[in-house]
């Protein structure tokens, strides 16, 4: 009786908890979009030139501007051309922190995004975990 009350018990605990979804937030500048394998993206060799560099360093500005207290942000290019920028930012992983300088970015004129943009955020431990991916709305 006592191993069926316990089976009993732990089939109903693995059920509740299988039954719990993860937190999703609501970003406000950007559409979530799914990436398969987001990890090879940042092995990408992009070849940088003067005006990418310019771009960078600007982009690096806002970040560091919207996320004061660390200077340890890393952006990349994993593509770029007229139309489309794909943009990898290590170092943030509050939804808020990224939904801000996702807003900030997006919202730049200075900056001109490319009207297909992505931004691919992962977090700084060694595994560069993968938070989310955003497009411009």
């Amino acid at each position: 009786m006592k191993k069926l009350l316990v089976i009993t018990s732990l089939l109903t605990s693995l059920y509740f908890f299988s039954q719990t979804k993860p937190s999703t937030f609501n970003y406000s500048c950007g559409n979530s979009v799914q990436v398969t394998q987001p990890q090879l993206l940042l092995d990408s060799k992009y070849d940088y030139e003067e005006e990418d560099l310019d771009m960078i360093t600007s982009i690096t500005d806002v970040i560091i501007k919207d996320n004061p207290g660390k200077e340890g942000y890393e952006v990349f290019f994993a593509e770029r051309n007229n139309s489309k920028l794909v943009l990898l930012v290590i170092g943030l992983t509050n939804p808020k922190q990224i939904d801000k300088t996702a807003c900030d970015l997006f919202s730049n004129p200075n900056l001109k995004l490319p009207t297909y943009t992505t931004i691919l955020f992962f977090d700084d431990t060694s595994k560069s975990n993968f938070i989310v991916a955003l497009r411009k709305k």
